[in-house]
């Protein structure tokens, strides 16, 4: 579960100077399991599909985004108590990539988490804590800041037996991401990459289009 990084986001959207802008991931679909490495080895009913969303930052200072998902039928979905915030923040001048359909960390962000590890980092295991689900961070698309933006609300969810793995809404939709500044102080990219029947593959990537 992802515990809240920041509240700045709050105090900046009262600043009278400041304006909000946004990016939109018109669609996403994000079905590879954890781990399946890129492009996925590992596939859902004889296709994998892995969903990538880049980020890069132009401002010297960190960037505290918020994220919103919405369905494949355009229903805004609204996180609970137990989904964490929806805010995040991107480093000064840096590019970060996240799956919004799981939590995927690297093996590096996996080893952030262990004090007996020489990459343990106090700072980060104090804000994130892996999923019981995870059990190894090989082939890892997240690194310690993509880990931490918010993914697709109730993706962890405990469903009963008729419910699917996925938690409580589908891996897909779009997602607007928004920020205090200039449109420029953000740009993005979607990637999609599909492996059908363990070894054909499909991928493409757009530029995110910007909102207002």
């Amino acid at each position: 579960m992802k515990k809240l990084l920041v509240v700045a986001l709050i105090v900046a959207l009262g600043v009278s100077a400041g304006y909000a802008s946004s990016l939109k991931v018109p669609w996403w679909v994000d079905l590879a399991p954890v781990g399946a490495g890129y492009p996925p080895s590992s596939d859902f009913q004889g296709v994998g599909y892995m969903g990538l969303v880049y980020l890069g930052s132009n401002v010297d200072s960190d960037l505290v985004c918020s994220i919103t998902y919405y369905s494949e039928t355009g229903e805004e979905l609204p996180r609970l108590d137990g989904d964490g915030g929806n805010t995040f923040v991107i480093p000064a001048k840096s590019t970060v990539a996240f799956r919004p359909g799981t939590e995927d960390p690297t093996t590096d962000t996996i080893n952030a988490l262990d004090p007996s590890n020489a990459a343990y980092d106090p700072d980060f295991a104090a804000v994130y804590t892996k999923h019981s689900s995870i059990t190894t961070g090989a082939n890892g698309q997240e690194s310690k800041v993509g880990v931490l933006i918010p993914d697709i609300p109730g993706l962890h969810d405990d469903n009963p037996d008729d419910i699917p793995f996925w938690g409580r809404h589908k891996p897909n939709g779009s997602i607007v991401i928004e920020w205090v500044g200039s449109p420029t102080d953000l740009q993005g990219q979607y990637t999609q990459v599909a492996s059908v029947n363990g070894g054909k593959l499909l991928s493409y990537a757009h530029l995110l289009p910007a909102g207002n």
